[in-house]
């Protein structure tokens, strides 16, 4: 396998290009150990991000067991998750795994229970020419224009659900937040996925100071 390449600063003079190249790096140790909830080993979500771009990410085993595959010559930054439903489990700090100069490194994460809960999922059905406003138990706002989804004559059936997993990775430049929201957009009279939508919507979500600090 390989690795995201190393993060680059460019800086583009006008009326002017710029080269960068850009190479993927092989993904030559491993991370290996692992996830446990209340002493016992679950199956969970586990990420890693290195300072320099890399990125990776895997599922542990029913047993709890884990094998990342990452690149040496960095520290990665450990981080579990598990959804239960409405419930969700995290590890309470990152694990940082040093690889600067090893090919291996071994780590167990063990998952607490956070103090939110997910909101329900919601769906609206509403005419493709129409606008409509999906709003979550958690404050968070989404808002269709009209034709911003389709522009066929149909009906569309707009799903958002909150979600804990398969998350964009946790770096220092990105405001991170304990969970996201899965949408998807179907068309309502023969049922199929609408893969890509017209127009820009807008998603509105909610912040507090205790959010922000809890997420660095």
């Amino acid at each position: 396998g390989v690795i995201n390449p190393k993060r680059q600063k460019v800086t583009v003079e006008e009326n002017k290009e710029a080269t960068v190249d850009l190479v993927f790096r092989k993904a030559d140790a491993t991370i290996s150990g692992s996830v446990k909830k209340d002493g016992s080993g679950v199956t969970a979500y586990i990420t890693a991000y290195s300072p320099d771009g890399g990125f990776a990410e895997v599922n542990s085993s029913n047993e709890g067991r884990y094998d990342m595959s990452v690149s040496s010559g960095s520290k990665w930054n450990l981080n579990a998750v598990k959804q239960d439903g409405k419930k969700v489990y995290k590890t309470e700090k990152e694990v940082v795994a040093d690889l600067t100069s090893a090919t291996t490194a071994f780590h167990d994460l063990e998952l607490k229970e956070q103090s939110f809960t997910l909101p329900d999922k919601k769906t609206s059905t509403f005419p493709a020419n129409q606008a409509s406003t999906i709003e979550l138990d958690d404050g968070t706002k989404i808002t269709m224009p009209a034709g911003s989804i389709t522009d066929k004559n149909t009906n569309v059936a707009a799903t958002v659900e909150p979600t804990a997993t398969d998350l964009p990775e946790k770096t220092e430049s990105k405001l991170a937040t304990d969970y996201g929201y899965d949408l998807k957009f179907t068309d309502n009279n023969d049922g199929s996925l609408i893969p890509e939508i017209k127009d820009n919507i807008t998603i509105e979500m909610k912040y507090t100071d205790a959010l922000l600090t809890s997420n660095n």
